[in-house]
């Protein structure tokens, strides 16, 4: 089992969102951050929408990532300030 996943969208092969629902489909409480390129207007809610607990874009700095992670591991989802 893992505490929570961090998923990127851009796979080899394979849509992220895709992935996304495949693990959740496996283990449905396992928190997962979605962090990506491509900004949270563009694929927040989508991701949101299909099981993820959190959506940040890698343009965000560590210490944003670390809140985020934080919070999807309390049980809670996170969505930028942005």
């Amino acid at each position: 089992s893992w505490d929570c996943v961090i998923l990127d969208l851009n796979l080899p092969g394979a849509h992220g969102l895709n992935i996304l629902r495949d693990i959740k489909s496996l283990a449905p409480s396992t928190p997962i951050l979605i962090y990506s390129v491509h900004p949270d207007t563009q694929f927040g809610l989508p991701a949101i929408q299909a099981g993820a607990d959190g959506y940040l874009s890698k343009d965000r700095g560590a210490s944003e990532l670390l809140d985020a992670v934080s919070r999807i591991c309390s049980g809670r989802k996170y969505i930028s300030s942005d």
